[in-house]
């Protein structure tokens, strides 16, 4: 199988989700002004690992033969981390370090998964295979996910109020069906799968507690966009329509999981927070590291623009204005001292 191209991605959107912005239905996302300029950035993202100068960095082989984005580059080595960093530093340079859910994290919260597999199939060996078959699928076809652990926000004066927390409301012998929401998935109303996680909080029940991924066009699911930051007038405004990757809320109306995409149920009884946030934090201890890696980017930009700042306003030898420029730079060095370290 050959690595995804932009247009493959962009054809896959036209596959029945159901995403709503700004109050409607969104007919068509690569025709939508607010939708269409993120996708196409996605797209460009894929097509990068087709170019001949660039896919020995950004492809990698694994040992069958098979060709996969090196954001799946295997973390089985101080060289291969190594290698990993020089693809974030590579895809956060692209965007100045804005764009946090390109493909590239999303990989990285698949390998946590991975990683995690054989601790989340504790209490059933089924589900270390559903997390391997499912980490195999999105590495190979290059899907892209978004994924959501926030709880929504509710009326907390009100405790006897159903909170919509996502949860089971029926076990069946070919999965379950959950109800629900979840807030804060990113880039969602173009991704290919969401993944479910679980994050440990007081008071949770053995029915809130879901690891599992489902395709974005599953009946029942909903994606309710969040307003756009892309400008009506965006001269001087470069970075927003391009890269603005649109938060949304994720709304399960009876949403089928089969039992081949469960990776964590809990059964009836307590839940055990320590035991649970096991888990979470080790499939996401990656993500953060990723995610300070991009945030390392981030300050160089902004280190770059002040320095510009300072020359364009004649400041260069104000002592104040020095001072500032050195603890951005102090604080850039640590932060990539620290991730080199770690």
């Amino acid at each position: 199988m050959t690595l995804r191209s932009g247009d493959n991605f962009l054809s896959s959107l036209d596959d029945g989700r159901t995403v709503w912005f700004n109050g409607k239905r969104v007919e068509s996302i690569t025709d939508h002004p607010e939708l269409s300029p993120i996708a196409q950035t996605v797209a460009d993202v894929y097509d990068l690992h087709h170019n001949p100068k660039l896919a020995p960095q950004l492809t990698c082989t694994l040992e069958t033969g098979r060709t996969i984005s090196a954001s799946y580059r295997p973390l089985d080595s101080r060289e291969a981390i190594a290698e990993r960093r020089q693809t974030i530093d590579f895809w956060a340079r692209r965007s100045g370090g804005v764009a946090g859910r390109l493909p590239d994290y999303q990989a990285i919260i698949n390998s946590g998964l991975h990683d995690m597999r054989q601790v989340l199939a504790a209490g059933n060996p089924q589900w270390a295979d559903n997390i391997s078959n499912w980490f195999e699928m999105v590495r190979d076809h290059d899907l892209l996910q978004t994924h959501a652990f926030a709880d929504a926000p509710r009326d907390r004066s009100r405790p006897e109020a159903d909170p919509g927390y996502l949860k089971i409301v029926e076990r069946r012998a070919d999965g379950i069906i959950i109800n629900g929401a979840k807030s804060i998935a990113t880039i969602a109303p173009i991704a290919d799968e969401f993944l479910g996680l679980t994050s440990p909080r007081p008071n949770i029940q053995a029915d809130e507690v879901l690891f599992f991924a489902v395709p974005m066009n599953s009946e029942g699911l909903h994606i309710i966009c969040r307003d756009s930051l892309i400008p009506r007038h965006i001269v001087g405004r470069p970075l927003s329509p391009h890269w603005d990757e649109l938060d949304a809320y994720i709304i399960f109306n009876k949403v089928w999981v089969p039992n081949e995409r469960i990776f964590h149920l809990q059964e009836e009884g307590p839940v055990d927070l320590a035991a649970l946030g096991q888990m979470f934090f080790g499939i996401i201890n990656w993500a953060l590291w990723h995610i300070l890696a991009r945030a390392t980017t981030k300050l160089e930009v902004l280190l770059g623009l002040a320095n510009s700042l300072a020359d364009h306003l004649g400041k260069r030898q104000d002592p104040a204005v020095i001072a500032t420029l050195a603890q951005m730079a102090i604080h850039l060095e640590s932060v990539d001292a620290l991730l080199f370290r770690a």
